[in-house]
């Protein structure tokens, strides 16, 4: 497989193989890299707090999570259609 260097998404994905082939650490580089690539990659910055939970380093893994959960709920409050959020509001 010939890797794009400077693709964020291509070392997502790699990471993502390697993980599911038990390569853990291969795969937290290829996510750092994703990460540092793309800041905004949320679903890179998902699996570093995963690897870091999962390795008991909590402080980093909450680093790693807590921005994304910012997002998906500002995300998840915009998709929701207005009409929907009003009458929530008044029920």
């Amino acid at each position: 497989m010939t890797l794009e260097p400077a693709s964020a998404q291509a070392h997502l994905n790699l990471g993502i193989a390697l993980v599911d082939q038990f390569d853990r650490l291969s795969g937290f580089k290829e996510f750092s890299e994703a990460a540092r690539l793309d800041p905004k990659l949320a679903v890179a910055h998902y699996n570093l707090g995963r690897f870091f939970f999962e390795s008991g380093k909590y402080e980093d893994a909450d680093k790693e999570l807590q921005p994304q959960l910012v997002c998906s709920r500002t995300m998840l409050v915009r998709s929701i259609p207005r009409g929907s959020r009003q009458n929530r509001k008044t029920k």
